[in-house]
């Protein structure tokens, strides 16, 4: 485990080094491009970068490739 402007981040996987937010479905990145700026200057190598956009935001925020999810939310 790592920390990346602040928030954890996790790093798994042999073949494919995955990195993805320790608690991915709570915590979330306000700039996405300056965690990737500090992901490229580990010493530990990473293949793939996985994040979550802040809820409730429903249109894609960021340009990178993306995949749908269901998520159920109740905002309080």
């Amino acid at each position: 485990m790592i920390n990346i402007l602040g928030t954890d981040v996790s790093i798994q996987g042999r073949f494919c080094r995955t990195a993805r937010l320790a608690a991915e479905r709570f915590d979330f990145l306000a700039d996405p491009q300056a965690a990737l700026v500090e992901i490229q200057r580990l010493k530990e190598r990473v293949d793939l970068f996985t994040f979550l956009q802040g809820l409730p935001e429903a249109p894609p925020r960021f340009d990178y490739p993306l995949e749908w999810d269901n998520l159920a939310v109740l905002e309080l």
